[in-house]
């Protein structure tokens, strides 16, 4: 029992708790007392031995402390941001129906800026002036879930072996999936058009604000109630005609114009935030005591030989703390952001000419890393900066797309008479009126507001940093 005893001590797991053997009563005597002791010992002076190389890293007092006061700063941050969305909806809501009607009605083609403005807070009340919100706030939610689940489903189902080879370990039939989950957004927006049609609606003055839903008849397809109609078939369902037929209802069709739209903003807004986030800065505040003393090890262990310095890098770094071994400044890594660019660096973009290969004259370069903050709180402002960023950007681009789209939406309710020409109904030229309107409303108007928005952010974040996480002013 003795030399089992001690094979199990030498071969155990790092940090596997030091504890006797179990035994019976009859078992126990001087010499299996000992040998228990002995185990102990061993165990103890390995655990040592693998703690001091670095191989195995013990969590202190200190460092779980340093780990709560990591989590309260990330709740922190997800707080912050949740107000931050709530202003930014209720601020820009109004300013984003003053741009949807200036692109969309005649009566402000000749009207300045301010003075459309102005006519908007006198012809309204405060609930005129949040119309269409009700219904947006619901729209919103149903994409929400709709995705979480398209996204669930999605997951399980690359698992089976449809998708998944066992044997290899490789997904297959990805053209497939790729079908599936488009079909799915497509079935999806059946759902959830009613909301988004009931919202624009009454953005454009069209629906009264007291009505703050679409009826519940309204959400069952190819009804009398319903704004989706079915395909018709005029010359029959066999006849020749019938692909022509479907392909003039589909290009005048609402429903899909809509989808359309909506795909092609999610898309842009995604790559744009994506593209952006890249060149922005660090949360480069100077490192407080949270982040400074996360390091359990030093960064990198220097062991001098006959020749030159090696530098062994330890892991064990704590996932709040982001170095950078080049002393570059790089981007602040968030749950969204993808590593690459400026952040990367392995990568052209990111090192430039300083990429040069690891020599003894860099080594104390090298161990002079920089600590960042990696939490919720840290990197709340870039996240800010770059989706406003991406919103505004896109908007910009868009402008046309989303002023064809509510166009249609209001000549189908009032007519051809108060409402601007799209490019199928009157040409390139009449198509564009209004735009400078327009895009004086986004730039001073909502731009400005994002601005302004996101000094606030940056005011709030850093106070709050300062006044309880130990940020550096």
């Amino acid at each position: 029992m003795r030399s089992g005893s001690y094979i199990q001590a030498l071969g155990r797991q790092c940090f596997q708790p030091s504890q006797p053997i179990a035994a019976d009563d009859s078992d126990y005597s001087q010499s299996s007392n000992q040998s228990n002791e002995r185990q102990r010992q061993l165990i103890k002076a390995q655990n040592d031995v693998l703690a001091t190389v670095g191989v195995c890293l013990r969590e202190t007092k200190k460092e779980q402390e340093q780990s709560e006061s990591t989590t309260a700063e990330n709740k922190a941050g997800l707080f912050l941001g949740a107000v931050d969305l709530t202003i930014t909806y209720l601020a820009g809501w109004p300013l984003i129906g003053i741009r949807n009607r200036l692109q969309t009605y005649r009566e402000y083609e000749h009207l300045r800026y301010r003075e459309v403005l102005k006519l908007a807070w006198q012809r309204n009340t405060l609930g005129g002036l949040f119309s269409g919100m009700p219904a947006h706030l619901c729209y919103q939610m149903l994409n929400l879930t709709e995705d979480y689940c398209h996204a669930t489903f999605l997951n399980w189902l690359e698992l089976e072996p449809l998708f998944l080879d066992p044997v290899a370990n490789k997904h297959k039939n990805g053209l497939l999936l790729y079908s599936i989950h488009h079909l799915i957004s497509f079935t999806s927006w059946f759902l959830v058009y009613p909301l988004w049609r009931h919202s624009n609606l009454q953005v454009l003055h069209l629906v009264p604000a007291s009505q703050l839903l679409p009826p519940l008849a309204s959400f069952i397809p190819f009804t009398s109630s319903s704004p989706i109609s079915a395909p018709q078939f005029p010359h029959g369902f066999f006849s020749p005609h019938t692909p022509l037929d479907l392909l003039s209802q589909a290009v005048a069709s609402d429903f899909l114009f809509s989808f359309f739209t909506q795909t092609l903003f999610t898309a842009t807004q995604y790559y744009l935030y994506h593209q952006i986030i890249q060149f922005l800065p660090a949360p480069t505040a100077n490192p407080g005591i949270t982040t400074i003393t996360s390091l359990p090890l030093d960064a990198s262990l220097e062991i001098t030989g006959a020749g030159a310095p090696i530098t062994i890098p330890l892991e064990g770094v704590p996932e709040h703390v982001a170095t950078d071994p080049w002393g570059m400044s790089p981007v602040a890594p968030t749950p969204v952001a993808p590593v690459g660019g400026l952040g990367g660096l392995g990568g052209s973009e990111g090192l430039g000419s300083s990429a040069t290969p690891a020599t003894p004259a860099t080594s104390n370069h090298r161990r002079q890393r920089h600590q960042y903050r990696n939490t919720t709180l840290s990197t709340h402002p870039v996240d800010v900066a770059a989706s406003h960023a991406a919103d505004c950007v896109s908007n910009a681009v868009l402008m046309g797309v989303e002023s064809m789209g509510l166009r249609r939406l209001a000549r189908g309710v009032v007519g051809d008479e108060l409402v601007y020409h799209t490019i199928g109904t009157g040409g390139v030229i009449a198509a564009l009126a209004g735009f400078v309107g327009v895009y004086k409303a986004l730039v001073v108007g909502e731009w400005g507001l994002m601005w302004a928005l996101f000094e606030a952010t940056w005011g709030v974040s850093t106070y709050v940093g300062v006044r309880w996480f130990g940020y550096g002013r």
